[in-house]
């Protein structure tokens, strides 16, 4: 059992270098007794605007306090500042997805779960394990926002789609398990 779990350990982490994922440990930025905080690199993405390509990073964050935890989605528009700034909603459209349990193919994130900075030029929202598995589990994904009255859509590639599976896997694995995971 033990020879299995090293293996899939290096496995993840030869995911990883090929990907290009780095997965960071925040936790320190946080200063807190049990605080767990950790980042994906980001993702290169673009958003489809007003009739023209953003170039953005997108990267998924990790935190954990004592027993509670949350993961955030975070679209980051400093690089390339456009009118795309305030996030009004987010909506996730999945082709093909693969997971019998939910034949839903649309994912609404609540209002109230979207957290804009007009200053850092971000905006986050807050998604659950559900949300994440599902988007490991498509095919095609698209992300929907709205921004300032106009839609904004957000196609992931493959590579994105496989990072956001193994930062996921990793923290499941190695943070909220302690043990390894494989996601059917």
């Amino acid at each position: 059992m033990k020879k299995i779990a090293i293996l899939l350990g290096v496995l993840l982490l030869a995911a990883c270098a090929s990907t290009n994922l780095k997965i960071i440990d925040k936790s320190d930025a946080l200063q807190g007794k049990n605080v767990i905080y950790y980042q994906c690199s980001p993702m290169k993405i673009n958003i489809f605007h007003e009739n023209s390509i953003c170039d953005a990073d997108m990267y998924l964050e990790f935190k954990k306090i004592d027993q509670n935890y949350q993961w955030l989605m975070t679209i980051d528009c400093s690089q390339v500042y456009s009118t795309w700034a305030e996030l009004k909603s987010v909506q996730l459209e999945l082709d093909n997805y693969s997971t019998p349990s939910s034949k839903e193919k649309v994912i609404k994130v609540d209002e109230k779960l979207i957290i804009n900075d007009s200053i850092m030029h971000t905006n986050s929202f807050y998604v659950n394990d559900e949300f994440l598995k599902r988007i490991i589990h498509a095919d095609e994904v698209l992300i929907t926002a709205v921004c300032n009255g106009n839609d904004a859509v957000i196609n992931l590639a493959d590579t994105q789609i496989e990072q956001i599976g193994m930062f996921y896997q990793y923290i499941k694995r190695n943070i909220l398990n302690n043990a390894s995971v494989i996601i059917i």
